[in-house]
């Protein structure tokens, strides 16, 4: 019995009361943990903003794949010389405003 009194089960004994004692000290320091929030927040807020930027992006990138895959297949019911070059100008543009915009 004399071995449950080890310096482990003693020093776990010390830091139980420590703990305890800080429980009922009260809560941390709350000006500590505002400063800190306002800090994530602002953090957030800048990740969230660069977030809709790259959302218009994929909407503009998605909305411009749909237009040359569309003409694409226009391009492939096309037969004559002239519709075809056509078409192709109107490819080119759309892929020029595309590069632009970037």
């Amino acid at each position: 019995m004399n071995d449950l009194m080890t310096k482990s089960f003693t020093s776990y004994v010390d830091l139980k009361k420590s703990a305890m004692k800080d429980l009922e000290s009260g809560p941390p320091d709350s000006d500590l943990e505002m400063a800190n929030n306002n800090n994530t927040d602002s953090n957030l807020s800048s990740f969230l903003e660069e977030a809709e930027k790259v959302k218009s992006e994929i909407s503009l990138i998605t909305e411009t794949l749909s237009r040359i895959s569309q003409y694409n297949d226009e391009s492939k019911s096309a037969h004559k010389a002239d519709s075809v070059k056509k078409k192709t100008r109107k490819h080119s543009t759309i892929q020029e405003r595309y590069l632009r915009n970037e």
